[in-house]
């Protein structure tokens, strides 16, 4: 199951911060965009503070709703379509054990819980939706002899950790504390799209080709998953250089 899944040793900001180190002298860091203007054939960013850059093309990597105002201000009126896509709260919770804490077997690589399904038999269903074997899944995330969860949980009353631990110990049979545990929350974390999602934003980037190089990519548009955000930010960044000047 391990050769099915593969990540970075330090995690998902690794390739980020290898980036920034190469493109350094390059990157802005920590400016605002406060609106796009056409400027001939090129973009000019207004950026908070009073300043502004000039660009050949541009990559809108943002949340769909902040995509949307930007591209409403530049004329392209459809685009308030994507104020549509809905994004819900995202809570995951990292939790650390001996190994021996766990009585239940790890059998893959996590597993998922259908609330509906789950809800029919509780009169009041779990938090948690679903479980990653984060130390089983990918090599390096503990020490011998430990074990290393990520629950993903639904809004809900409580201490995030508690609720977690509480909860994955009924299903896993884990006893005592967790070593530590950590939460990470983020208000407006998953994107949820609307009916006719896809022509909807195809008939965007339809719109957007009658403009200077610009292009949308991210979680809103193609699908949440690590891979999608791959693909897309890749999609955006192949038509930006096929429609820039070299």
């Amino acid at each position: 199951m391990a050769a099915g899944f593969r990540s970075f040793a330090a995690g998902m900001s690794q390739p980020v911060v290898a980036l920034s180190q190469r493109l350094a002298g390059v990157l802005r860091f920590a400016q605002g965009v406060a609106g796009l203007t056409r400027n001939g054939d090129r973009w000019r960013i207004a950026i908070t503070g009073g300043s502004a850059h000039e660009a050949d093309g541009i990559v809108l990597a943002l949340p769909a709703y902040a995509a949307g105002r930007l591209l409403e201000s530049v004329g392209v009126t459809h685009a308030r379509v994507l104020a549509e896509v809905v994004y819900v709260p995202s809570i995951t919770v990292s939790l650390a054990y001996r190994a021996e804490q766990i009585g239940g077997a790890l059998n893959g690589a996590g597993f998922v819980i259908d609330p509906d399904v789950v809800g029919a038999r509780h009169v009041v269903p779990p938090q948690i939706r679903a479980c990653t074997y984060a130390s089983q899944k990918f090599p390096g995330r503990a020490p011998d002899g430990h074990v290393l969860l990520r629950a993903y949980l639904a809004s809900g009353d409580g201490d995030p950790a508690k609720v977690a631990h509480a909860q994955l110990a009924a299903i896993l049979t884990i006893r005592g504390e967790p070593l530590w545990s950590r939460v990470f929350y983020w208000t407006r974390g998953l994107p949820r799209y609307p009916a006719q999602h896809r022509e909807r934003v195809a008939e965007v980037r339809h719109r957007l080709s009658r403009l200077p190089p610009i292009a949308i990519a991210g979680a809103g548009y193609d699908g949440a998953g690590v891979s999608a955000c791959v693909e897309s930010g890749r999609a955006a960044g192949r038509l930006i250089a096929q429609r820039t000047p070299r």
